[in-house]
């Protein structure tokens, strides 16, 4: 090698490779986290437009029941 050379030991190396694996397998379970949100958070939607739909059909329905019984 010339002298203006760098020279990595394997020990450095092998430190780097590690530390890399840490920071990926960090992020991997940070991933998990926001993908496991989403799906919760879809299901609070689903719930709630359930929710507004049965409230249309109630409010329908005794928006009738009202007119019928006031002679309308």
């Amino acid at each position: 090698m010339s002298e203006d050379g760098v020279t990595i030991s394997f020990a450095e190396m092998y430190g780097e490779v590690r530390q890399t694996h840490d920071e990926v397998r960090e992020m991997r379970a940070e991933l998990r986290a926001i993908t496991d949100h989403e799906t919760r958070i879809r299901s609070l939607e689903r719930k709630i437009w359930l929710a507004c739909g049965c409230a249309a059909g109630v409010s329908a329905g005794l928006a009738e029941a009202i007119r019928l019984i006031a002679g309308g």
